[in-house]
C-alpha cells in the first residue's frame, strides 16, 4: 500500500468535512448546504461508505435532457448512456442522482424555443454576463453585438470575451431579458454510404417465398436523402410494404417518389388513387417486407417517433439541406412575413425528436428557427389533436430577430436566446441530476445548464475548499491520522509546503531573538511594559523581533540549505548589500492562515526608531502562500470559539487583536485597514453567523468598508458595530478598560442603527441645509435595507428625528437607488454610472444652480438654449410652463405634476450639493452661473472651430475658392470670440 492509499484509508471523510461545514444525517449518508455555491436547500451529500462527496440537484423527474437520440426524461437516463453536454459534445453519464427537494421551482420560457423548462432555484445556469444593461437586457446586448460586426474578426472576438463573458448563476437570479445559451454543434460526420442490413430485425421462415433482396449498401447521395425526407414527412410502414400518402393534386410528387424508389432500391413502386367516401388522395406503395422493416427501424415507427436517422445527424451542410427541403416538401408550408418581402417556412410534426433535429439542422446551416408547441386539444368539430411541434424559419436569416451566435475561447458555439417569461412556484418531491464525464453541464431542453457538479474524495475537497495543492492536502491529512510521510522525490509535497517550512523556521528565529537573545531586549521591554502583553501571550502568538543585523536571518536559512531565490520569492529578504532581512529592526507578528501555517509576517518599528523616515508597519509582499486579502489575523487561534459562539469580532491590526484576546475576548480576528474582502467574508461565513465591528468610527465613510459590509450581508451574516467610547482603538480600551470593551461588544448596535446615527451626528439638524444633507445621505442607506419590514421600522425612526411625515421619507426611499449592494444574489452587479462628458457636467451644473435657487435665471438671455440633453430640454419646457402659470416656483407643487419619466432627473438636480457660499450670496450665484455659461459657450465654439478646420482642409483640396474664403472669415470670427471668452477674468468654483 502506498502512502496516499494509507492516508486515504485511515481518513474519515465525514470527520474532515464536518470540520468545515455542518453535516446532518440523511439515512446512510450526510447532507449539507453546498460549500462551493450558495444555496438554500441542501444538495451536498457525503457518503461514509464510499468516502466521497457529491453536489447535485436539480430537475423534476419529467424534465427533458438532450441526448444523441433526442430528448429524454431525466428520470429515465441511466449511467453509461450519453447526453449532449452544455458545449454541444456527446458525453457519457457516469452516475445518476436523485434526492428529495422542498423549495422553489423556477419555470423558464425562452424566445424562439418556447417549451417551458422547470428547474430548482439553486441550479446553475450559463448566461451572458457583463454590465447589467446588457446582462439583463437582450435588446441592448443585441445592438452592441450588431455594432461589433463591422470590426475585424479577431478584434470582435476579443471585445465580446472582454465585455460579455459567460457566467454561471443560480436559477433564482434569472429574470426576463437575460440571455441563455443553446449550443450549436458544427462538427461534421461525413457518411459516404450506409449498410441497411444493420437495421433488419425481422426474421423470415425457411419455407415459403422469401422477399426480393434489394441493394442494401446505399450511397448517401441526394436521391437517397430525398427519399428519406419524403418518407419522414409522408411515409408509413406496414409489415409488407412502405407507403407514402399524398394529396390528390400531388401527381408529380408521386411520380418523383416512384422514380427514387426505383433508383435507390431497384423496386417498382405503384401509384393508387383513393376515391372512397371520405378518403381521397394518392398513395405510393413499394412492396417489400425487408425495406418496410428497415425503414421502421431506420426512421422510427409511428408518426410520433419519426426522426432523421441518428447516424445521419451531422452530414455536410449541402446534404442536410437536401434532407430539410425534402421534409419541407412533404410536411411544410410557406407564408410571406409581415412587413417584409421575405417568406417564412413552417414544418409541423407530431414528433418531438424530429422537431429538435430540424432545429439543429437549421442552426448548423445559418438559419435561426423558432419552435412552438401546440398542446393536445379537441377542436370545435370534436376532432382530437395530439401535441404538435411547429418549426419555423425565415428564408432570409438577416431578418431573424435573434440571430447572434457566441463563440467562446475554446471555439464552442452558442445561439443566444433571451428569457421571454419566468415564474416561481413551490415544489415538494424528488429531483434528479447527472454526473457527466469531463463536463458538468448538459442541455435541459432549450438551454445549457451547469450545476455545481462538485464531487470527489477527501483530497479533492481540501484542494477545492482550502486551495491546497495535492501534496499539501496529503501532508495535512497524514498529520491528522498520525502517519509520518517520507518524500519519495524532492518537491513531492509542493512549492507551498516549502515556503511554509521556511516561514516556520524564520518565525522560530524571530521568536528566539525576542525572548532569549540580548538583541531582542528592547523589543521585549516595549511589548511587555508599554503594550502590557504577558510573556504567555507573546509565546501564544509567537511574536518575535528581527535584529538590526540585516543578514542574520539569511545566514540561518542558507545554513539550513535553503536557496537565495526561495528566500527572495518568499518575501523574507531582498538583495541589497548582500541578502537584507526585509523586517530588520522590527517587532515581528507572524501571520498564520486558519490551518496554522505561517504564510507571512507583519513588522512594526520600535518607538525609538520612529523618526518619520521608515514606514511604521510593513507586511510581507504577495507570495505563493501570502495573499493579504485572504488572511484574518488570529483566526487559527480564534476559530474554535467563533464556531462555538457563531459570532466573530473584527478589529483592525495585530495589537488590537492580541490585546482583546488577552482581555478575554477569544472570538476576535484582525484585518488590515477597515475593508473586509470577499475572501475574508467567505472565511468568516464558514464559522460565524454574526459579525461585530470594533473599528475606528471613521470607517462609516469608507467606501471600501461599506462594500465589505455589503458582501457580509450578501453572505447572510448579521453585522453589528461596537462603540469604543473615547478610546482611539480596541488595543487601548483592552489595556485600560477591558471590562468596558466586553460591555461595548455586548451592547453593539445593528449596522443600520450605526449608519443612521452617524449621519445624524455629522450634520446640524436645526438648519435647513443640515436637514437637506441628512436627507441626501440617509435615504440611499434606507433604500439599501433588504428586509422591507426592517426598512419600514427605520423609515419611521428617521421621519421622527426629522419631524416629517413617514410618507415623505418612504416616498424618497422608493425612488432612490441603494448606496450599498446589500442582499443581492451572487452574479448580480451594480450598474456603474456612465461617464459624462465635460459638456454634460456643465449642463447639469447650470440646471442645479438655477433650479435649486431661482429657476427664472435659467431663462435670462436665452440661457436655457445652451441645454442640449433631451431629458433636460423636456424638464426646462415643464419649468417654463409652470412659471408662466405661477408667480413663484414651488418645488413640491412642480414635482407633483411632473411626468414620471422626468421625476428622477429632477430629484437628482434638487438633491445635488451647492456650495453654501454660493447658495447664500446672490452676487456669487449670478457670477457662478455666468462662469458655467461661459464655459459651455467656449466648448461649443471649440467644436465649431474643429468642424470649420476640417471644411477648410476639404475646400483647399477641392480648390473651391469662394467656399474657402467664406470659411476662413468664419474661422477668424470664431477664434476672436473664443479669445474674448477665454481672456475673461471671471473666476468661480465651477466644476
Amino acid at each position: 500500500m502506498d502512502q496516499v492509499d494509507e492516508v486515504k484509508q485511515k481518513t474519515d471523510i465525514v470527520s474532515i468535512i464536518s470540520g468545515y461545514i455542518e453535516l446532518k444525517k440523511a439515512g446512510r449518508n450526510y447532507k449539507a448546504l453546498c460549500p462551493f455555491h450558495g444555496e438554500k436547500t441542501p444538495s451536498f451529500m457525503v457518503s461514509p461508505e464510499l468516502q466521497i462527496y457529491k453536489c447535485f440537484g436539480c430537475f423534476p423527474p419529467n424534465e427533458r435532457v438532450k441526448t444523441p437520440f433526442g430528448y429524454h426524461r431525466i428520470k429515465n437516463i441511466k449511467a453509461g448512456s450519453y447526453v449532449v453536454s452544455g458545449k454541444g459534445n456527446f458525453k457519457k453519464v457516469l452516475t445518476t442522482h436523485k434526492r428529495n427537494y422542498a423549495g422553489k421551482i423556477v419555470s423558464i420560457k425562452l424566445n424562439q424555443l418556447t417549451e417551458i423548462v422547470n428547474i430548482t432555484e439553486d441550479h446553475m445556469v450559463y448566461v451572458v454576463g457583463g454590465r447589467p444593461l446588457y446582462k439583463y437586457g437582450y435588446k441592448y446586448l443585441s445592438k452592441r453585438l450588431n455594432s461589433y460586426k463591422k470590426l475585424p474578426k479577431d478584434l470582435r472576438q476579443k471585445k465580446i470575451w472582454r465585455y460579455f463573458p459567460l457566467e454561471k448563476v443560480q436559477a433564482r437570479v434569472l429574470r426576463k431579458g437575460m440571455t441563455l445559451l443553446y449550443p450549436v454543434d458544427m462538427s461534421i460526420n461525413e457518411i459516404k454510404q450506409v449498410n441497411l442490413t444493420d437495421y433488419i430485425t425481422k426474421t423470415w421462415p425457411a419455407h415459403g417465398t422469401k422477399p426480393i433482396t434489394t441493394p442494401l449498401t446505399i450511397l448517401v447521395n441526394s436521391n437517397f436523402l430525398k427519399l428519406l425526407g419524403y418518407y419522414i414527412a409522408e411515409g408509413s410502414n406496414h409489415r409488407a410494404y412502405i407507403r407514402f400518402s399524398l394529396g390528390s393534386h400531388e401527381e408529380d410528387f408521386a411520380n418523383e417518389i416512384v422514380r427514387l424508389v426505383k433508383k435507390v432500391f431497384l423496386l417498382e413502386a405503384k401509384i393508387y388513387r383513393r376515391n372512397q367516401k371520405g378518403k381521397t388522395g394518392i398513395e405510393v406503395t413499394a412492396c417489400n417486407s425487408i425495406i418496410a422493416n428497415i425503414f421502421g427501424n431506420f426512421c422510427g415507427k409511428g408518426a410520433s417517433n419519426k426522426h432523421i436517422p441518428f447516424i445521419l445527424q451531422k452530414l455536410e451542410k449541402s446534404k442536410e439541406l437536401v434532407l430539410l427541403e425534402a421534409i419541407f416538401k412533404g410536411d411544410g408550408f410557406e407564408r410571406r412575413q409581415r412587413k417584409s418581402s421575405c417568406t417564412r417556412k413552417h414544418i409541423t410534426t407530431v414528433s418531438r425528436i424530429l422537431a429538435e433535429q430540424l432545429t439543429d439542422i437549421l442552426l448548423r446551416n445559418g438559419y435561426y428557427p423558432s419552435r412552438n408547441v401546440q398542446n393536445e386539444k379537441v377542436d370545435k368539430k370534436d376532432v382530437h389533436h395530439g401535441i404538435a411541434y411547429t418549426v419555423s424559419w425565415s428564408t432570409n436569416p438577416l431578418v431573424a430577430k435573434r440571430r447572434h451566435l457566441y463563440v467562446d475561447e475554446n471555439n464552442n458555439i452558442y445561439w443566444l436566446l433571451s428569457i421571454k417569461d419566468i415564474g416561481h412556484r413551490n415544489y415538494m418531491g424528488v429531483v434528479h441530476n447527472l454526473t457527466v464525464e469531463g463536463d458538468h453541464s448538459y442541455i435541459a431542453n432549450t438551454f445549457s445548464v451547469a450545476n455545481c457538479g462538485e464531487s470527489g474524495d477527501v483530497f479533492s475537497f481540501l484542494e477545492k475548499y482550502e486551495g491546497m495543492e495535492f501534496g499539501e492536502a496529503l501532508k495535512f491529512l497524514a498529520d491528522k491520522v498520525g502517519i509520518k510521510l517520507k518524500p519519495l522525490h524532492p518537491g513531492q509535497f509542493g512549492e507551498k509546503e516549502r515556503f511554509f517550512e521556511i516561514n516556520r523556521i524564520a518565525s522560530k528565529f524571530y521568536n528566539y531573538v525576542l525572548l532569549n537573545h540580548p538583541a531582542g531586549k528592547e523589543a521585549l521591554k516595549y511589548l511587555t511594559r508599554e503594550r502590557g502583553l504577558k510573556i504567555d501571550i507573546l509565546k501564544k502568538f509567537q511574536l518575535g523581533f528581527s535584529p538590526y543585523k540585516e543578514d542574520a536571518l539569511a545566514k540561518v536559512l542558507i545554513k539550513r540549505k535553503y536557496q537565495e531565490s526561495e528566500l527572495i520569492n518568499g518575501g523574507l529578504v531582498y538583495r541589497g548589500r548582500g541578502l537584507v532581512d526585509r523586517f530588520s529592526g522590527r517587532v515581528i507578528f507572524p501571520l498564520f492562515d486558519h490551518r496554522s501555517n505561517v504564510v507571512g509576517f507583519a513588522g512594526r518599528i520600535l518607538p525609538k526608531d520612529d523618526k518619520g523616515d521608515r514606514a511604521k508597519y510593513i507586511n510581507s509582499p504577495e507570495t505563493p502562500v501570502y495573499h493579504k486579502s485572504r488572511v484574518l489575523y488570529g483566526l487559527d487561534l480564534a476559530k474554535a470559539e467563533i464556531k462555538r459562539s457563531k459570532e466573530v469580532v473584527i478589529v483592525e491590526g495585530e495589537l488590537d487583536m492580541i490585546s482583546s484576546w488577552q482581555a478575554g475576548i477569544k472570538n476576535v480576528v484582525a484585518i488590515k485597514g477597515s475593508a473586509l474582502t470577499d475572501e475574508q467574508i467567505g472565511l468568516i461565513s464558514r464559522f460565524a453567523e454574526k459579525l461585530t465591528l470594533a473599528l475606528d468610527s471613521d470607517f462609516a465613510g469608507d467606501v471600501a468598508a461599506k462594500k465589505g459590509i455589503a458582501s457580509a450581508f450578501g453572505s447572510g451574516i448579521e453585522v453589528k458595530v461596537a462603540s469604543l467610547d473615547d478610546f482611539k482603538d480596541p488595543d487601548e480600551m483592552a489595556r485600560k478598560n477591558p471590562a468596558g470593551l466586553i460591555r461595548s461588544l455586548e451592547k453593539a448596535v445593528g449596522i443600520w442603527d450605526f449608519f443612521i446615527n452617524s449621519v445624524f451626528t455629522k450634520y446640524d439638524l436645526k438648519t435647513g441645509e443640515g436637514t437637506r444633507k441628512i436627507s441626501k445621505e440617509i435615504v440611499p442607506i434606507l433604500s439599501s435595507i433588504p428586509d422591507r419590514i426592517v426598512q419600514a421600522h427605520y423609515i419611521e425612526i428617521v421621519a421622527d428625528k426629522l419631524s416629517v411625515p413617514i410618507s415623505a421619507v418612504s416616498d424618497e426611499v422608493l425612488k432612490t437607488k441603494p448606496v450599498l449592494s446589500v442582499g443581492k444574489e451572487k452574479g448580480e452587479e451594480v450598474k456603474p454610472e456612465e461617464k459624462k462628458t465635460r459638456r454634460e457636467l456643465l449642463e447639469e451644473r447650470l440646471m442645479i444652480l438655477t433650479l435649486q435657487t431661482k429657476p427664472k435665471l435659467l431663462f435670462e438671455g436665452n440661457r436655457s438654449k445652451l441645454i442640449r440633453g433631451r431629458l433636460n430640454q423636456r424638464l426646462i419646457e415643464e419649468v417654463e410652463k409652470y412659471l408662466n402659470k405661477n408667480k413663484e416656483f414651488d418645488t413640491s407643487g412642480f414635482s407633483e405634476k411632473l411626468p414620471k419619466e422626468l421625476f428622477d432627473g429632477f430629484s437628482k438636480i434638487i438633491l445635488s450639493d451647492i456650495e453654501e457660499e454660493i447658495a447664500r450670496d446672490a452676487e456669487k450665484l449670478e457670477k457662478e452661473i455666468k462662469l458655467v455659461e461661459r464655459e459651455i459657450k467656449i466648448l461649443d465654439i471649440k467644436d465649431e472651430v474643429t468642424q470649420l478646420t476640417n471644411k477648410i482642409t476639404e475646400y483647399e483640396k477641392l480648390r473651391e475658392k469662394e467656399k474657402l474664403q467664406k470659411a476662413k472669415e468664419e474661422f477668424s470670427l470664431l477664434t476672436r470670440k473664443l479669445n474674448e471668452l477665454e481672456e475673461s477674468e471671471d473666476k468661480g468654483i465651477i466644476l
